[in-house]
């Protein structure tokens, strides 16, 4: 089954570290999950398992505005406006932080232009025909050829936690990806698509 995520209740939550200080931007997410699930709530394992999601990288604020654009730039943000991320299998793992079902998730991410594999965990809560997605992982910017600014006295480290927050419900419509100024929206690569 199909869950749309909620744009108004997910976001994407970056954590990075600085010479000087924590900065932590966040921004809505768009995307979809597909799963079946088991009668105990859990994620049928022995069924496929699809999800994608999208981010707009112009709405990531940390609440320095230096920082902001200096990270805007080095993201070429006009260029590639977009973080985009796909799920491609689950595998399960203990329970963690409370969430009773955890799982391990491997993927992909797109992130200024290029794409590499991703891993990550994964809990999914289930209340009636909402999900609730908890997902957690790390990346070193420099593997996708972003340098991380570098203002006055503040150096960001390369290493940043990426936490995604999410409400999904069954048989929602997909909701268009933001995109950022002067830029087009980008589509779900999965939709159908109309033919003139």
């Amino acid at each position: 089954m199909r869950y749309e995520l909620d744009t108004t209740t997910s976001r994407a939550t970056v954590h990075a570290t600085s010479s000087v200080h924590p900065i932590t931007s966040s921004a809505a997410v768009t995307g979809w999950v597909e799963l079946t699930l088991a009668p105990d709530g859990s994620v049928d394992l022995d069924q496929p398992v699809d999800g994608w999601i999208c981010v707009a990288l112009a709405e990531m604020r940390s609440g320095n505005p230096l920082v902001d654009r200096e990270a805007e730039r080095r993201l070429q943000v006009r260029k590639h406006p977009t973080m985009e991320g796909r799920l491609v299998s689950l595998a399960p793992a203990a329970p963690d932080g409370g969430h009773e079902h955890h799982y391990d998730g491997e993927g992909e991410l797109t992130f200024r232009g290029q794409t590499a594999p991703l891993t990550g965990g994964l809990s999914v809560d289930v209340d009636g025909d909402e999900l609730t997605l908890t997902g957690d992982t790390t990346l070193d910017v420099t593997d996708y050829g972003v340098q991380p600014p570098s203002l006055l006295v503040i150096k960001v480290h390369s290493l940043v936690r990426i936490e995604l927050r999410a409400t999904a419900r069954a048989g929602g419509e997909a909701a268009p990806a933001a995109a950022g100024p002067g830029d087009a929206a980008v589509p779900d690569p999965t939709a159908p698509q109309e033919h003139p």
